[in-house]
């Protein structure tokens, strides 16, 4: 009797063994690199719903017949043709001695973004571009042409944001000036972008980093080529040694015209 009692007993606990089995074996095949996974997906998951959220936002209580004509003159590249040329000029007279490698480290940032965002990243993420969108479609004003299909990064946001953030840190190298308007002008670009429905809010952001990225590389470049023997000349350079050199010669000149001849 008591043996019966004991098989009894332990058919129940391998019975109960097989069930919690059953229960564990699903949660032990989540290994950590699937949990990992896992918890990247919903953070993309929650980011795509915020962008489409700050997206349907803006095109619902941020637009007017005015701004669209704005925005549409904004993120045209001949619009800026005249600030293209200005700079040309600015450097070419101000700093004649570092035009060259300021005007190819230039085109070579505006390249390298154009091309790889547009060429690389955006076939590589394959994100459609919210005109694209079904869910969308009801709140697009469709007053520009949708374009590519894929929109993540912006190549807009690219390229402006390489040129500024490499106009900027030159600049403030060369002429030992800040020119904050720069990223100011970036940005309305990539403002410019989301408003008449060709990015997400997160396209022109990753454009915005990949570009400044890429701006920062070229500034590197750059200073490698004026400053041969210097790895990174961060500071601005030094005038002090020409200032007192002209102050001597001044007096020089001085001396000359007071006594008609050179008195070193």
């Amino acid at each position: 009797m008591s043996k019966a009692i004991h098989n009894s007993t332990l058919l129940k606990k391998v019975t109960i063994s097989s069930q919690e089995d059953n229960i564990l074996l699903p949660l032990l095949a989540l290994q950590p690199s699937t949990l990992q996974k896992n918890s990247i997906m919903s953070f993309i998951d929650l980011l795509n719903k915020v962008d489409k959220e700050l997206f349907v936002l803006i095109h619902s209580k941020y637009t007017s017949s005015i701004l669209d004509i704005i925005m549409l003159l904004l993120r045209k590249a001949e619009i800026w043709i005249p600030l293209y040329v200005t700079m040309l000029i600015w450097i070419i007279r101000k700093h004649s001695k570092f035009a060259m490698a300021f005007i190819v480290c230039t085109v070579v940032s505006f390249a390298v973004t154009d091309f790889v965002s547009a060429s690389i990243l955006k076939p590589l993420f394959q994100r459609p571009r919210p005109c694209y969108e079904q869910d969308l479609q009801s709140i697009m004003r469709n007053i520009l042409s949708c374009g590519g299909r894929f929109g993540f990064p912006s190549s807009h946001a690219s390229n402006h944001f390489g040129l500024a953030s490499f106009w900027f840190m030159a600049i403030k190298l060369l002429h030992n000036r800040k020119w904050y308007w720069l990223w100011i002008w970036a940005a309305i670009i990539c403002y410019a972008q989301v408003y008449v429905g060709k990015h997400y809010p997160f396209d022109v952001a990753a454009g915005a980093l990949f570009g400044t990225i890429t701006g920062c590389t070229m500034y590197l470049v750059f200073c490698k080529w004026v400053f041969p023997n210097k790895l990174f000349p961060l500071q601005k350079i030094d005038r002090t040694k020409d200032f007192i050199g002209t102050i001597r010669l001044l007096r020089i000149v001085g001396k000359v015209k007071r006594r008609g001849s050179i008195d070193l």
